[in-house]
């Protein structure tokens, strides 16, 4: 497959993540809805959110599962470096703490 394909495949890949993300935003407010309709108002309060991030994430793996190997390593390669980017702001945080505890002075 030739890099023009790929890119090609990758923007059609987005634009279907997002349709998906869209959905299942719709989907998050009907199903809300419908909870709220079955309610009394005491019960209401007491509605749980449904986080964002986990939807967005099982749409994202169920994309992968349904296209071929290029995009799935594509979805992988993005979980690993959100992750590889998480521990080094976390390992740069710690480094700043110790810095201005002075521990790295003699």
């Amino acid at each position: 497959m030739n890099p023009e394909q790929q890119r090609q495949q990758y923007e059609a890949f987005q634009q279907s993540l997002m349709r998906e993300h869209q959905q299942a935003m719709i989907r998050e407010q009907i199903i809300k809805r419908e909870q709220e309709s079955v309610m009394t108002p005491s019960q209401k309060q007491f509605v749980p959110e449904f986080p964002i991030y986990q939807i967005e994430k099982q749409v994202q793996k169920e994309k992968c599962q349904c296209l071929n190997n290029f995009c799935e390593t594509l979805c992988q390669s993005q979980e690993f470096h959100l992750t590889l980017l998480l521990i080094l702001i976390i390992v740069t945080i710690i480094q700043i703490v110790l810095a201005a505890t002075g521990y790295f002075e003699k």
